[in-house]
């Protein structure tokens, strides 16, 4: 994982370089540095010690090509691998051209297996590589988050939001904001917090 102050603090768009504009080449360079870095020590990893099968856990946008890159190290290793897309694989898919099709199809065709968060993901997954594809919901413990009488309880008069994350467009930041704007015209005591 990326560390924390690698990272732009807004993604204002998706699926775009940005180097110059948003982060900078002094920042984007940080970043080449310590994914080339991880990328050997993952190498050497594998060379050194005998693995059965590697998970990956990837993001959306073009990060997805940085995690890809790792299932190729496992496979020259001859390490089995499972591709755990989370993000939107579909719509790197969808929007590219001919190209960005042929790329994303050709990375998820070396994983063995892959890992969606639903059916229907799963099925568009499915269009784009020959190997298996299993739908997994995220597990939310429902019964430990659940207010003893269905509702959440507030001693004060507002109702604060808060949402948890970095702030970007995979996040859904610019749709809270929208939804909020409509929102607090008919009730001003909602509030929105970003942490």
């Amino acid at each position: 994982n990326i560390p924390a102050e690698y990272r732009p603090r807004i993604t204002t768009a998706k699926n775009t370089w940005n180097i110059f504009k948003r982060d900078g080449l002094y920042s984007t360079m940080k970043v080449f540095g310590f994914v080339s870095k991880k990328m050997v020590e993952l190498d050497r990893l594998l060379r050194r010690e005998r693995f059965d099968v590697l998970h990956v856990l990837s993001t959306a946008g073009l990060g997805f090509f940085r995690n890809a890159f790792h299932i190729q190290i496992a496979k020259r290793h001859g390490v089995k691998t499972v591709f755990h897309l989370l993000g939107q694989i579909d719509d790197l898919y969808n929007q590219g051209g001919n190209w960005m099709k042929r790329l994303v199809s050709y990375s998820l065709n070396r994983a063995d297996v892959h890992i969606v968060q639903s059916p229907q993901l799963a099925d568009e997954v499915r269009q784009m590589t020959v190997h298996p594809v299993y739908p997994i919901f995220n597990g939310v413990p429902t019964d430990e988050l659940r207010p003893s009488d269905l509702f959440a309880h507030s001693t004060g008069s507002d109702i604060v939001v808060i949402t948890v994350g970095y702030l970007g467009y995979q996040k859904g930041t610019f749709d809270i904001i929208e939804a909020a704007a409509q929102l607090i015209k008919d009730r001003p005591n909602v509030k929105f917090k970003f942490i």
